[in-house]
């Protein structure tokens, strides 16, 4: 009896062992390949992986954060397989350091106000509370906002004064807005799609949106920076209000 009790519970664990490593090596279970996204540029490129997918192509998994903070942890080698960021500061300090491969400007992002309400901002130095902007070291739309003013002479009053307040990007801005923080943020053009409220583009601020692949890029993520590019993902870059790149 003690025996067949031995034998039983041994059986047992070599058909657990067995499931285990079923478990483990299904392709049904693959971890998806990785994107790092600049995270004011997210739900337009989450349009974009969706078409993909509809279209045969297979998913990924999209990984957000400000363009600096993504590329430090690429650096740092973070398990990334291909990036999608809004401006060219941190792709070319990639590229510098062997880290970027076959990248290429997608989109051009426009720099926008926006607020919660359909009333208009007349001037932002008037604004009630303070005006929330993006990081300008890691962010695209933050050294956009803060270089336009500057231009307007602006910058040193409204910083000077607690009228600026730093978040940590675009989509930090808006909730900053929401939560009655501060009154508008500068943001990409394409936010009042999701978040509501209202926008004014800034004429002349725009920034080159740059993706390209990683040294551990596979197929999948070969294959969806090709879609990026297409004519099918330049109609939903110019639905969020960018500037497609088209082929």
């Amino acid at each position: 009896m003690n025996a067949f009790k031995v034998r039983h519970r041994c059986e047992s664990f070599v058909v657990f062992v067995v499931l285990v490593l079923l478990v483990l090596f299904s392709p049904s279970v693959a971890r998806a390949e990785v994107v790092a996204v600049a995270a004011g540029i997210a739900p337009a490129v989450e349009e974009v992986l969706a078409a993909h997918v509809k279209g045969g192509g297979a998913s990924l998994e999209i990984v957000t954060g400000s363009c600096g903070t993504l590329a430090k942890q690429i650096a740092a080698e973070a398990p990334y397989q291909m990036l999608l960021l809004s401006e060219p500061r941190w792709p070319k300090w990639l590229e510098q350091k062997g880290l970027l491969n076959e990248s290429a400007v997608f989109a051009l992002g426009k720099l926008a106000l926006w607020w919660p309400k359909p009333d208009r901002i007349v001037d932002l130095a008037d604004l009630p509370s303070p005006l929330a902007l993006p990081d300008p070291e890691t962010t695209a739309y933050g050294f956009l906002g803060k270089e336009y003013l500057q231009e307007r002479g602006l910058w040193e009053k409204m910083n000077g004064s607690g009228s600026i307040l730093i978040v940590g990007n675009a989509p930090g801005g808006v909730l900053a807005v929401k939560s009655g923080a501060a009154a508008a943020a500068f943001v990409p053009v394409g936010t009042e799609i999701k978040a509501g409220g209202s926008i004014a583009v800034i004429a002349g601020k725009t920034t080159e949106m740059i993706g390209g692949l990683l040294a551990a890029a596979g197929s999948d993520s070969r294959s969806f920076w090709a879609f990026c590019l297409s004519a099918e993902a330049a109609s939903i870059w110019e639905r969020w209000g960018f500037e497609a790149m088209r082929p």
